[in-house]
């Protein structure tokens, strides 16, 4: 009996670093045909899919049926004519082979400048990768703290910002997290259908205590480079108690580009948090829902005070499913992890763990999905551990998640 072997391929070529896509001779957002799927062309697969740096639009092997008992989505040679593609990719390492591979391929009316086989590269894909997962995350961020902030693209300012960051990517030494959630209450004034946290799930809703949070942003700012932006959320951050002490400690922080509060509307804050919002790294960002009834007093508050905000308006929500599991297989789980931005740019720190994301945290606090690999104790682990997890985020709570699934949108913040 064929064993499902992909876990172990994933762990001893993709994460072992031995093989490399070679990303720079590839235009980005190619449309391309996959050629092999053995240990090169699995490595390259997972690598494309997790950096998404091209479309794959079909991925072929001679062995076509058995990668599929293995639970991989690999289609026969012959399927190629079937697809639109910019470029057939020959995964292989050996020379001869892939020139075996290309004599075939030219046999079915591929165009030879439409082929390409770069090579077997042993060499460290940490760095590469790293660039490539991180720089659509990184960049949409830069692009936003440059909005905020009024400055041009096209200035010195901006240029300087950014040569910062990449800098800081491509030093393997550091730690670079674009976005990072801090849950500060579970309460909410609202009861949203299909919402992503579940904070309508929690019967007892709570705050989260002052002097954890404090020391968790501590413990992950202890351990990392730079954080891009933190965001605090709930529930609805402004009912938390401490929100001036939670602002006030953060904008004492150097590692921290910039500060995010996310609130549905529905509440004016004091004039005490309305005096931390005044100050500089500092956003608020108001959704805008068909039930944020206090939304243009607090709109007009903010313009008063001269607090740099954000409207979003245009909001689609996915159905996120409700709490039961799917019953996916690793494979399928290892998929819609990769597709789903939030591990790479909504990491959330609740009660002293990172989780994959807002969503894995609920889960946790509901009792619904315990699963150690969804989060790492900020507290003990090393930088080592939190770098594996910040680069290569894996869980089984999309196990208990159809967020992307797209055919599942839903009207954002219905009650």
């Amino acid at each position: 009996m064929i064993r499902n072997d992909f876990e172990n391929y994933e762990k001893q070529f993709y994460m072992s670093k031995d093989w490399v896509v070679p990303y720079s001779q590839i235009p980005k957002g190619s449309n391309i045909v996959l050629y092999g799927a053995g240990d090169v062309g699995q490595a390259y697969y997972m690598q494309l899919m997790y950096t998404e740096y091209c479309n794959i639009v079909a991925w072929v092997d001679q062995k076509a049926e058995m990668y599929n008992s293995w639970g991989l989505e690999v289609v026969p040679i012959n399927a190629i004519k079937e697809y639109q593609y910019d470029y057939v990719l020959i995964a292989v390492a050996d020379m001869l082979t892939a020139k075996s591979i290309n004599k075939l391929l030219l046999s079915m009316n591929v165009k030879q400048g439409k082929i390409l086989w770069l090579g077997y590269k042993r060499e460290t894909i940490r760095t590469t990768t790293k660039q490539h997962y991180l720089l659509d995350a990184v960049g949409e961020e830069v692009e936003r703290y440059c909005h905020i902030n009024e400055i041009e693209k096209e200035s010195s300012s901006y240029h300087e910002y950014y040569a910062k960051i990449l800098a800081d990517i491509e030093d393997d030494s550091k730690i670079v997290i674009p976005r990072v959630v801090v849950q500060l209450t579970q309460k909410c004034t609202l009861k949203c259908k299909g919402c992503n946290n579940l904070m309508p799930k929690f019967t007892a809703p709570k705050h989260f205590n002052k002097s954890r949070i404090i020391k968790d942003i501590n413990s992950l700012s202890d351990k990392v480079d730079r954080i891009m932006v933190m965001e605090l959320l709930g529930g609805e951050p402004f009912l938390y108690p401490d929100l001036v002490t939670i602002l006030e400690q953060l904008r004492k922080m150097a590692k921290i580009d910039r500060i995010e509060l996310t609130t549905n509307g529905t509440i004016v804050p004091s004039e005490r948090v309305l005096e931390q919002l005044k100050k500089n790294k500092v956003l608020v960002r108001v959704s805008k829902y068909p039930k944020s009834t206090r939304l243009n007093e607090l709109i007009n508050r903010l313009k008063n005070n001269e607090i740099k905000f954000e409207i979003l308006d245009e909001l689609i929500w996915h159905d996120s499913n409700d709490t039961m599991a799917r019953q996916m297989t690793p494979y399928e789980e290892l998929m819609t992890n990769y597709k789903c931005a939030s591990p790479k740019v909504c990491k959330t720190l609740s009660n002293g763990k990172l989780y994959l994301c807002a969503r894995a945290a609920a889960l946790y606090d509901l009792g619904i999905c315990k699963d150690e690999n969804n989060f790492v104790d900020i507290t003990l682990c090393d930088r080592e551990k939190l770098k594996s997890f910040s680069l290569f985020p894996r869980g089984t709570v999309c196990n208990y998640c159809t967020c992307t699934d797209n055919w599942r949108e839903i009207d954002a913040g219905l009650q």
